[in-house]
Order: C-alpha cells, then sequence, then structure tokens
C-alpha cells in the first residue's frame, strides 16, 4: 500500500505484470487479460488480517473494475501447506470464501443458498464472480496445476469480464468456443474436463477434481 503524499493508497498491485498461471496456460483467453493482485494470503499469518487486506482489495477492486476493464482478482496463498492436498486445499477455500461472505452485513448465512443451482456464482457487494483455483496438488498436464510448487491462486472474474469478452454462458457461439480452448488445450498436452466444463454447476467447477474419472468436488458440502 503507497501512502506517498499525493498518492492514492491501494491494496491491488500488478506484481510487475508477472504470474505464472497467465504465462504458461494453455488458455487462449488468458495472455490479453488485465489482472490485479490482491494482498496475499498468508496461511501462517493472522486470519483476521489477511480477511480485512482481502474484502478491502474487494472494495477497490468493484470501484475500478468497470472504469479500467479489470478481468480478474488474484489471491496468491502463500506459507501453506494445505494447497498441496485437496482435501486440504477445499478447507482453506471454503474458509475464505466465508470469511468474505460473513465480512458482508448479512451475506454469511446466505453464501451456500442454492449453490447448486446451474448460474450459482459467488457475490460480494452484490457483483457475481466466477472462482478459479490453481495449486501444486494438481499434476503439471493438469489445467489447474499452479505453476507454482508451494503456492496456489485463487481467481475471482466478474461477471461483466466474460460479458466484455463475448465468451459467457449464453454467448451464441459458446460450444464453438468450448471445441476452440478444448483442442488449443489438447494441443498443449494439457487435459481439458469437457464433461465438467459443459454439464455440470458452476460451483463443481471452482476447484476441480484431480482427474474425469473422480467425482466433482462439492468443496461448500466437505467439512474444513
Amino acid at each position: 500500500m503507497r501512502t506517498d503524499e499525493g498518492t492514492v493508497p491501494t491494496l491491488l498491485s500488478s506484481k510487475n505484470g508477472e504470474w505464472p498461471v497467465r504465462d504458461r496456460t494453455a488458455c487462449p483467453f488468458a495472455p490479453r487479460a488485465s489482472i490485479v493482485f490482491a494482498p496475499d494470503w498468508d496461511d501462517q499469518g493472522d486470519y483476521n488480517t489477511n480477511l480485512v487486506l482481502l474484502s478491502g482489495a474487494f472494495d477497490e477492486f468493484i470501484q475500478r473494475e468497470e472504469a479500467e476493464n479489470l478481468d480478474m482478482l488474484v489471491v496468491e496463498v502463500i506459507n501453506s501447506a494445505r494447497v498441496k492436498s485437496l482435501v486440504q486445499f477445499v478447507g482453506l477455500f471454503r474458509t475464505i470464501l466465508e470469511g468474505l461472505a460473513a465480512h458482508q452485513d448479512g451475506q454469511g448465512a446466505n453464501l451456500f443458498a442454492e449453490i447448486e443451482s446451474p448460474d450459482w456464482d459467488f457475490r460480494f457487494q452484490d457483483k457475481d464472480f466466477f472462482v478459479s483455483t490453481f495449486a501444486p496438488l494438481y499434476p503439471e498436464s493438469h489445467s489447474r496445476f499452479s505453476h507454482s510448487p508451494s503456492t496456489a491462486f485463487i481467481v475471482f472474474q466478474p461477471d461483466s469480464s466474460f460479458d466484455r469478452h463475448h465468451i459467457h454462458s449464453a454467448a451464441e457461439a459458446r460450444e464453438k468456443i468450448t471445441d476452440f480452448v478444448e483442442r488449443t488445450f489438447e494441443d498443449h498436452g494439457i487435459s481439458y474436463d469437457r464433461d465438467l466444463t459443459t454439464r455440470h454447476v458452476k460451483a463443481e467447477r471452482y476447484v476441480k477434481r484431480l482427474s474425469p474419472s473422480h467425482a466433482p468436488v462439492k468443496w461448500w458440502a466437505l467439512s474444513r
């Protein structure tokens, strides 16, 4: 956060544009995405401090998102042994989303309401976000591998970003877009779980299963 005279304090940063997921992913839309970073979530640090900083970053992101065409708010999870186990990572992820929801007046109790409906998304200040998670627990051939041996990333993408790039679920060319993305991933030797992407509710794509042979991850129903 900069507080020099004449400079507006900010909780968001660019991290010099460096993010291993975007740099190495096969996703054809990632290179042009406008990304900002929230303060790191330090899993060995104080929970309330982490939560206050992250909530403040959300507030700022929402204020700036439309004017600056921001596509993603990225949270890097550091100092955590939980990023290498799917079960433990699910607990961490759920804790963060529950904390964010509870931090909003009257929102906490409604976080999981209708979560298994097709169009449910995480909501902060009446703005819907699709959430993607990337972690070292996945194999390198998985689309959600974090390309970092000790850190995970939680990515919040507002619905307005999908609309801006014409890749939302109701887009006329949605099936062609899916075909194109699947081919691109496969050309790079990365598995693309088309069944999960096209036939399951959004919430089951937040934390992806390890392989198509596994059941979808219902992270909201698992114990922390």
